[in-house]
């Protein structure tokens, strides 16, 4: 749940590490900032308020909170929720994806970091993690390559959420491949090894009766190996789904990105035609005062001749 407030820029809180860019875009800030001059509105940003008096903890619109300090304002429309500052840390891991400024692969990457740093958020699925952060599971898979240590003695087991429910996987087995078994050996070829071959009767005794085959016990490990990769396939065949899927999402976002960016510019334009209209209307004022004011002395000229003739004119009649 979440309300519509506007707060003193003062209130709110950058400082908690919930900025998940690698660094603010100054040419984005300064374009936003130019916006707000010219009374143009921005969306509003997410804070997140766990109650306290320094806990109003900003998850996504950095770029808006900078631009709003740069352009003087005192004051920003905030899209208030509750919550903690870890709430607004795995927010801002996800944010940016469908609005504002496109993430680069660096920021990505951040973000990922940042809850693979974490002690809970690192035990989750490559899928969930991915999720989170709107990026594909390998994306994860890769980052984590890079930035976990490898630990023979670091538990195996991962926290999944599948179909909104969650629970533990052992993920020891996944990925590893079982020796092979050695292959038999043929009752042709054992007739022709030297043991064999030694063991045979001299011609003309009799032909020893050869002893019973006794059926060697079924080996239940390969199958159990079996179902262990079928588990790893299905695993591989889940996540290639949802990195199809979270591809599909992006390009829609991607989408609307440009939507916004399209309407941004366009709101941009507008403010910028609203500012030169004012500007022309200035100019003209100011020419259109410069203009009666010397009509008013062109008025003011020709009474005063006017006077000037009358009382000659008086005197002429007078001396008449």
């Amino acid at each position: 749940m979440s309300e519509i407030l506007t707060l003193p820029i003062g209130m709110i809180s950058i400082s908690g590490g919930t900025q998940s860019r690698v660094a603010l875009h100054q040419e984005t800030v300064d374009d936003y900032a130019e916006v707000i001059r010219l009374g143009g509105e921005l969306p509003a940003v997410v804070v997140f308020n766990d109650g306290e008096s320094s806990g109003m903890w900003l998850a996504d619109g950095f770029h808006r909170f900078h631009a709003h300090r740069a352009a003087g304002a005192a004051e920003i429309v905030c899209d208030v929720r509750a919550g903690s500052q870890r709430d607004a840390i795995l927010f801002s891991a996800g944010a940016n994806v469908a609005h504002g400024l496109r993430r680069t692969n660096d920021d990505k990457r951040r973000a990922v970091s940042i809850l693979l740093g974490d002690e809970e958020w690192s035990k989750w699925s490559d899928r969930e993690i991915a999720r989170v952060c709107g990026v594909g599971n390998k994306f994860v898979g890769d980052v984590r390559a890079s930035v976990c240590v490898p630990n023979t003695d670091e538990s195996p087991v991962r926290v999944v959420v599948r179909n909104g429910t969650t629970y533990e996987q052992n993920t020891a087995n996944i990925g590893k491949a079982k020796a092979a078994a050695p292959a038999p050996v043929s009752s042709a070829a054992a007739a022709q090894s030297p043991e064999t071959a030694s063991a045979s009767p001299m011609p003309g005794t009799a032909k020893p009766t050869p002893a019973p085959v006794q059926p060697e016990p079924m080996d239940v490990e390969p199958a159990q190996h079996v179902v262990t990769e079928i588990d790893a396939l299905r695993e591989q065949v889940a996540e290639l789904s949802e990195s199809l899927r979270a591809t599909l999402a992006d390009n829609e976002m991607m989408g609307r990105v440009f939507d916004a960016d399209d309407q941004l510019k366009a709101a941009m334009d507008e403010a910028a035609r609203q500012k030169a209209i004012a500007v022309n209307a200035e100019r003209t004022l100011a020419a259109k005062s410069g203009e009666f004011i010397e009509r008013a002395k062109a008025v003011t000229y020709w009474q005063r001749r006017a006077e000037k003739a009358e009382k000659q004119l008086a005197r002429l009649e007078t001396a008449a």
